[in-house]
């Protein structure tokens, strides 16, 4: 997954608005190439979620200082990875 930094910031941490692309799926290469450049004075994020653990992976931390459900919100943007 792939975001912008500012959206991210002024929502709040809530993922859902900030979400911008799916870098890959079921891809077992080690490294995904970003595309596109972020806006002057703003930034990507990029998270990664393991597979074959046992499940589905997960975006979320399971600590307590987390806001939210990163998989709910990323899953509710439209741009979530199948």
């Amino acid at each position: 997954m792939q975001g912008g930094l500012l959206s991210l910031r002024s929502g709040g941490g809530d993922f859902t608005a900030s979400v911008l692309a799916c870098l890959a799926n079921d891809d077992p290469a080690t490294s995904v190439i970003a595309s596109g450049t972020p806006a002057g004075g703003d930034g990507f994020w990029i998270l990664v979620r393991g597979e074959g653990c046992g499940g589905v992976g997960t975006y979320d931390e399971g600590s307590p200082s987390q806001q939210g459900s990163r998989d709910a919100e990323i899953a509710a943007s439209g741009a979530a990875c199948p």
